[in-house]
């Protein structure tokens, strides 16, 4: 799934919702919105956070080589 900073900050915001006492009834990630029947915990949103955070280093990260030249050296 192709996740954007939109979606981290949503997953943010969330997690601070949780933690100041508000309930968060649904999330909306990646064009999709999840509705919680059980209001979720703040482990189960850090989880998703970090995998989150996780797909969009994998997906910005540049790809690095060496291009190493070789003689005989005569």
């Amino acid at each position: 799934m192709a996740y954007k900073s939109e979606d981290l900050t949503a997953i943010d915001t969330a997690i601070a919702n949780v933690r100041d006492g508000k309930s968060v009834t649904q999330i909306t990630i990646a064009g999709k919105t999840t509705r919680f029947n059980d209001p979720p915990t703040i482990s189960e949103l850090r989880a998703l956070r970090n995998e989150i955070k996780a797909e969009i280093a994998a997906a910005n990260k540049t790809r690095r080589f060496v291009l190493t030249s070789t003689r005989k050296g005569l």
